[in-house]
């Protein structure tokens, strides 16, 4: 009995020594586990900072040229021409008292007096006011008062959109624009895009129709605004010939359609008096 009675007591201290040098040896592979994970994450530190320094740079430089960008705006075409800048919701706090197209003396648009090597005052403003069947630009009413009383010859333009009944898109107009004045440009339609599904053919009825019903309600003939390439892959001959035309070509080269009665070469004009980036275009004398 004693005998195993002390076995048993050997036993269990040496129980007692391995389970404590297995909790010596948890303890060791958990530190050496914590130490490996601080060096990764130190290494991965280390090769992820040049990265981050690199999107921060970058991030940096788009923002002084996003800056500079609506300081100076794209080049003028050549020639002699009245101006037209063309302003929705996104041209806010507008100098109604000063608006001028200045060029630097690399025939760029800018802002600023000091840079210009030429001055010509805007002549006409083109105002968004209606989009489909309901949407009215939230700041039409504004535009349309203001520039009126600034002096200016202005324009209302409905952006035409294919899925959507002609008819009631005309009415949208008409009701938003209400009754125009001797001075006022004819009514404009903004039609440069297509639904899926849309055939060339549903297209031009449309656009005939919403052409129609405005010109019999304001006794003008509407003008339309496309693209030179809308133009010329959707719109019919029919219409090309019958109304004058507000051609869309973001370059200081002339569009391919050449009838046209306004151009607009850019969409990033810097205008003196419209704080934001906005569409200039050229017109006729």
């Amino acid at each position: 009995w004693f005998m195993v009675k002390t076995t048993s007591k050997i036993e269990r201290k040496k129980n007692k020594n391995v389970a404590k040098s297995a909790r010596q040896a948890i303890k060791r592979v958990k530190k050496s586990s914590k130490k490996h994970k601080k060096n990764r994450t130190i290494s991965f530190w280390w090769i992820l900072s040049p990265v981050l320094v690199c999107i921060g740079i970058s991030l940096v430089i788009a923002v002084v040229i996003r800056c500079r960008d609506t300081e100076r705006g794209a080049s003028v075409p050549k020639g002699s021409y009245d101006y037209a800048v063309d302003i929705s919701k996104y041209q806010k706090d507008v100098n109604w008292d000063s608006l001028m197209v200045v060029t630097d003396a690399a025939g760029r648009t800018v802002r600023s007096i000091e840079k210009a090597a030429s001055i010509h005052r805007v002549r006409y403003v083109m105002i968004k006011a209606t989009e489909g069947e309901r949407h009215v630009d939230r700041l039409f009413g504004e535009h349309w008062e203001k520039s009126a009383a600034a002096g200016y010859g202005r324009g209302a333009y409905h952006f035409y959109r294919s899925s959507k009944p002609a008819e009631s898109q005309a009415l949208n107009f008409i009701r938003t624009v209400g009754p125009l004045r001797h001075s006022d440009l004819a009514p404009i339609l903004d039609v440069e895009s297509v639904h899926r599904g849309c055939s060339r053919a549903q297209l031009n009825a449309g656009v005939r129709m919403w052409l129609e019903t405005v010109e019999k309600h304001y006794k003008r003939r509407p003008i339309v605004y496309t693209s030179d390439s809308f133009l010329k892959d959707w719109l019919d001959k029919e219409i090309i010939e019958k109304y004058p035309i507000w051609i869309a070509r973001y370059s200081d080269r002339e569009p391919q359609f050449n009838d046209w009665v306004f151009w607009q070469f850019t969409d990033k004009a810097a205008v003196f008096g419209i704080p934001s980036p906005c569409d200039l275009s050229v017109v006729m004398h």
